[in-house]
């Protein structure tokens, strides 16, 4: 996928980890884990290090760790490193606010001003077209303001004084086409807490990650420090390495659009656990996976600007991307923020998770290569 598309899928999610971790169904043949390391060790030409995690059924399938994670200690990616998860937050932050749903404390068709009525726009827009990207909403990532914002941490009422700043105030009218938008799903964040009372990681945790059997789940900006952090890269050809840190950011900042952290194998086991309905109700679990539409009825694709429609070639939901990869259904999100890079996919005719973690911002994931090697795995026809 071109970096352009990339650039606002920006953020994160901290999870470590799982509470099952049974033994793969079918081990993956040679040839397979071999491919799978082969396009490992071509990410490694753009990234110190990575964490590849592919499950099937609730089984691990496979689980590999590759690279470093701190370029000046030389100290090992491991299943225990922990990864921002950028964007990847998004189907997180999705599946509380239906949790939500499921016990009347919101609609997806309530207007933003009944939670947060400091917007000047907040009684024209929908729980439901923050959700799908349809809403309008500015982009404060690639706004002229971010760089003298992403440093200083930030509280929810600074992000909503901030978001209500930009200009103009909507990008559209809401409903009526596609832009991608982490300032909506900030303002997603900032509706679960004041729905619940509680801060997000109190709310997250009760809503989703313990229903999954998931353990240790948390926003970076609000968690005790994390055991195995890695160091986030950049792409610097100055430096001996080819790497330089990346740029500093606040945590506080990306909140529900991306202020999580974690490991391959919970995040992995958090969505397997979601898809196979141990977390949503089946109506709710439904809209999850179901496509997005605009105002009219359209599909979200439709309401893309056309390098997004061209170069993704897929549609938008509940924080999920929709297309057909190699003949199979699937459901996927990527994310990049300054160090870190994440995509997970769901290929829920297969009941197949695939997700790839890495400590560098720069570029291509190498995700195709390894979706390639699993789907062609002798296992995977039955």
């Amino acid at each position: 996928m071109p970096r352009a598309l990339l650039v606002a899928t920006f953020f994160v999610l901290f999870v470590a980890a799982p509470a099952v971790a049974r033994p793969a169904q079918a081990p993956l043949s040679p040839a397979t884990r071999a491919a799978i390391d082969a396009a490992a060790a071509k990410a490694l030409t753009r990234s110190p290090g990575l964490s590849i995690m592919v499950m099937r059924d609730g089984h691990i399938w496979f689980s590999g760790s590759y690279g470093v994670a701190d370029l000046a200690s030389g100290a090992k990616v491991t299943p225990d490193t922990a990864f921002r998860f950028a964007s990847v937050t998004k189907p997180v932050t999705a599946a509380v606010v239906l949790k939500l749903t499921e016990s009347g404390k919101l609609s997806l068709d309530d207007k933003l001003a009944q939670y947060v009525p400091e917007l000047p726009y907040a009684d024209q827009v929908t729980l439901y077209q923050l959700l799908t990207h349809t809403a309008g909403v500015p982009e404060f990532t690639t706004h002229t303001s971010y760089p003298e914002h992403m440093s200083r941490p930030h509280s929810q009422d600074e992000m909503i004084s901030w978001i209500a700043s930009l200009q103009p105030k909507l990008d559209f009218a809401p409903g009526s086409a596609w832009r991608y938008s982490n300032s909506g799903y900030v303002l997603l964040g900032v509706v679960v807490s004041r729905v619940t009372g509680r801060p997000l990681q109190s709310a997250y945790s009760d809503l989703v990650f313990r229903p999954a059997g998931v353990r240790d789940i948390a926003f970076e900006a609000t968690s005790k420090p994390v055991r195995a952090r890695p160091h986030g890269y950049r792409r610097a050809k100055s430096e001996p390495s080819g790497y330089a840190p990346a740029l500093p950011i606040s945590m506080t900042i990306p909140g529900a659009a991306g202020g999580l952290r974690g490991r391959a194998d919970g995040l992995a086991a958090w969505l397997q656990a979601v898809f196979d309905g141990k977390v949503l109700k089946a109506p709710e679990l439904a809209q999850f996976t179901g496509p997005g539409r605009l105002a009219d009825g359209r599909d979200t694709r439709l309401g893309m600007p056309l390098d997004w429609q061209e170069g993704l070639k897929a549609s938008y939901g509940l924080g999920l991307f929709h297309d057909t990869y190699a003949g199979r259904r699937r459901l996927w999100h990527g994310g990049e923020i300054d160090g870190f890079n994440s995509w997970m996919a769901h290929y829920p005719d297969e009941d197949l998770t695939i997700v790839v973690l890495r400590n560098s911002e720069a570029g291509d994931t190498q995700v195709r290569e390894i979706q390639d090697a699993v789907l062609a795995d002798p296992a995977m026809m039955r």
